[in-house]
């Protein structure tokens, strides 16, 4: 299955009257997905691109007991809980500038991308992920040397047990 949307608009009402309401166009949704009835094997993605490209990526993927859910459709909650999957959703590296002016910072330049992924069951997942951001400067100064700046975090609900560094880079040392 595949389906997309093209010049997608979508207007959202501020939360007060004298708010300005949210109005966003030029980012589009493309969807995608299959399931093999014989193995269960299941996958999906989606994405939003604009006129850049893609501005991030969703997609995982499951096997199921498709049968299972069939004869007994009660079972699809448990099984939902316990069968193993993968998950990731990807920022693809693009510069600051290039980014839909919903999300720009119009005083900084650089580069910007990360990853998250979900594996194990819904019941225990671990949860991890990257963001960086490479040679970050503010426009118009020419005192600041760019900074890279790259965070990596771990968590895994269950037991609560969490960790994570950030490091920032200047001229390729660590700052």
């Amino acid at each position: 299955m595949v389906a997309g949307t093209q010049g997608l608009e979508v207007v959202r009402k501020g939360a007060t009257d004298e708010d300005e309401p949210l109005h966003v166009k030029g980012i589009d949704v493309q969807l995608g997905g299959q399931v093999d009835g014989a193995t269960g094997d299941s996958s999906g993605t989606t994405r939003l691109v604009d006129k850049n490209g893609e501005l991030v990526a969703a997609s995982g993927s499951i096997k199921l007991d498709l049968m299972r859910i069939v004869d007994d459709p009660g079972s699809i909650d448990e099984q939902l809980l316990n069968t193993p999957f993968d998950a990731a959703i990807v920022i693809p590296d693009r510069p600051l500038a290039a980014l839909p002016p919903q999300f720009q910072v119009p005083s900084l330049t650089g580069v910007i991308g990360g990853r998250i992924n979900v594996a194990g069951t819904l019941a225990k997942p671990t949860i991890g992920g990257t963001a960086h951001v490479r040679s970050l400067a503010a426009i118009g100064s020419r005192l600041v040397v760019p900074i890279d700046v790259e965070a990596v975090a771990r968590y895994e609900p269950s037991d609560g047990q969490a960790g994570g560094t950030v490091e920032v880079k200047q001229a390729g040392r660590r700052v």
